[in-house]
């Protein structure tokens, strides 16, 4: 089954979390630095999506998509690419909370990885 992401407000913000680095490095006791490459194949870092006042209306819509995909893929179409990718959920939940100065609207961060990769 597909899932399509809901119609919901541009997130205020994207934090891609830095380029990812295939490269381990550390340091050994007589404090020499250390590294090799990393022979896995490489992960996207995670996406932290955030909204600073998401109505509830958004909220549910998106509450009730992680509800129903859960851990499966779903495609996304990215609002600075204007392209659709595939995505997964990471974490344990969407968090939210409500703001004392704007009524009915909800600061809330999502947490996604791309999984087309």
């Amino acid at each position: 089954m597909a899932f399509v992401f809901p119609t919901i407000k541009a997130p205020s913000s994207i934090d891609y979390g830095g380029p990812y680095d295939p490269f381990l490095e550390d340091e050994f006791e007589s404090g020499d630095g250390g590294g090799r490459p990393e022979f896995t194949a490489p992960r996207e870092n995670p996406e932290v999506w955030s909204w600073g006042k998401l109505p509830r209306a958004d909220l549910n819509a998106l509450l009730d998509f992680r509800k129903t995909v859960r851990a499966a893929k779903f495609t996304l179409t990215h609002p600075s690419w204007n392209e659709a990718r595939e995505y997964r959920f990471i974490g344990k939940g969407i968090p939210y909370k409500e703001s004392g100065k704007y009524p009915h609207m909800f600061s809330v961060t999502m947490t996604i990885r791309r999984a087309d990769v």
